[in-house]
This record gives C-alpha cells, structure tokens and sequence, in this order.
C-alpha cells in the first residue's frame, strides 16, 4: 500500500512538473495540439533524464562491486598476481623478465609477419618511360 501511494505521489508530482513546463513555454493562445506536443516533448526529456540517471547508477554499482572484490583480493593478500607464482622460467627469481614479458603479451608487440604490399616495393616507385606514353 505504501508503495502505490509512493507512486501515486510521483506521478502527481510529475504531472504538477509537467504542467509547469507547458505553461512556461507556451502562451494562452497556443493551441492545444501545440500544448500537447510540448507535453510529449518534456517526457521525453524526462525519460531520458531518468535513463543517464538509471545508468550512472548502475555504473556506480558496478564500481562499487569492482573495488569491494580488488579490495576482497588485497586482503586475502593476492593482489598483484594474476595465478602466477611470481618466479619467472628463467632465472627463478621473483620478478619481470623479457621472457615473462613476451609470454604475457609477445605476440601483440611482434611486428607483422604479412608479406610487403606491391605499393610498399621500391620498384612500385620507378617511373617507366615508354615512347607512347609521352604527349
């Protein structure tokens, strides 16, 4: 019960807001097509007022959740691995290694190994003088 009464009382809310638009942006004399134009007009407004609302909300959620499981993850005292131990292959020591590294991302850094284009060859560049070509 408290809940329908809770919207009921937006909804009366809303109405009053809308009403108070309409009246200051159109005049006596404007007809009332107009008048329901502007109406539609503010609602629209409003509903996508609520939805960036609705999404800031839902991205503060998603923050919110995001630091309590890197917090939850700092307490356990994981934070900064990722499933590794922290030895590298190489050595056995803790730290970052060229092979750690090139194993975690190697092959997005690795230049492409896709042939050279004809546009990219030095003879593409050579200009070939034929007796016809010339005016």
């Amino acid at each position: 019960a408290a809940a329908a009464a809770l919207s009921v009382q937006q909804a009366r809310e809303f109405e009053e807001e809308k009403q108070k638009f309409v009246e200051r942006v159109c005049s006596e004399s404007t007809r009332h097509d107009v008048r329901a134009w502007v109406g539609k007009i503010f609602n629209m407004s409003h509903q996508k007022r609520l939805a960036a609302q609705q999404s800031e909300a839902k991205d503060r959620r998603r923050r919110r959740m995001r630091h309590r499981s890197s917090s939850a993850t700092s307490d356990a005292g994981l934070s900064g691995f990722s499933g590794n131990t922290g030895r590298t292959a190489d050595t056995g020591e803790t730290g970052a290694s060229g092979t750690a590294l090139l194993a975690a991302g190697g092959s997005i850094a690795a230049g492409s190994h896709r042939p050279r284009s004809a546009a990219a060859s030095e003879e593409s560049m050579v200009v070939h003088h034929t007796a016809g070509d010339e005016p």
